[in-house]
């Protein structure tokens, strides 16, 4: 097929002109939509209308890129907002969230302050203090019973967490 330009087709049309130099700008882009100008042979350009759609489409394109990476962003926004929100919420209520979260059965058995306390985000660190969670866990009415010999406990001193007897 011989070229459209030597044939005369659209020597005269300024938009093929404008076309033709949009589709080498967007050749050379790093831009994702520019992967589809990549088939585009610019030797054999198609008549006016052709071109035209051709460049719709892409604009129909990139505004539908535009547009996913804007909801993209509201949901990181979101996601960010409802984090802080939970954090900013006080230690003892997001205890009793998690503790009514925990089946019965973990609770009668005890609950060591190391795993409450990385359950929890911290105010200003990435997990709660623990003398923060203690007193928490004391104001909720749970207490700490302590092992300290090895026959009890394989592990050696162990403190654990109970609920209040009911």
């Amino acid at each position: 097929m011989e070229n459209p330009m030597d044939a005369g087709l659209v020597a005269a049309s300024p938009c093929i002109c404008h076309a033709e130099a949009l589709l080498r700008h967007l050749r050379q882009s790093p831009h994702p939509l520019a992967v589809k100008i990549t088939a585009i042979d610019l030797g054999t350009m198609m008549p006016n209308d052709y071109i035209t759609e051709f460049i719709s489409t892409l604009n129909a394109d990139a505004s539908a890129a535009i547009d996913a990476a804007a909801q993209a962003q509201r949901v990181e926004e979101a996601k960010q907002h409802a984090t802080w929100r939970e954090r900013l919420t006080p230690l003892d209520q997001r205890l009793a969230k998690l503790l009514a979260e925990i089946p019965n059965d973990l609770k009668t058995a005890g609950l060591s302050l190391e795993a409450l306390r990385v359950q929890l985000a911290g105010r200003y660190s990435q997990t709660a203090r623990a003398s923060d969670v203690a007193a928490a866990l004391r104001k909720l009415g749970w207490r700490r019973t302590r092992c300290w010999r090895g026959d009890e406990s394989p592990e050696g001193f162990r403190a654990t967490w109970h609920p209040r007897c009911k």
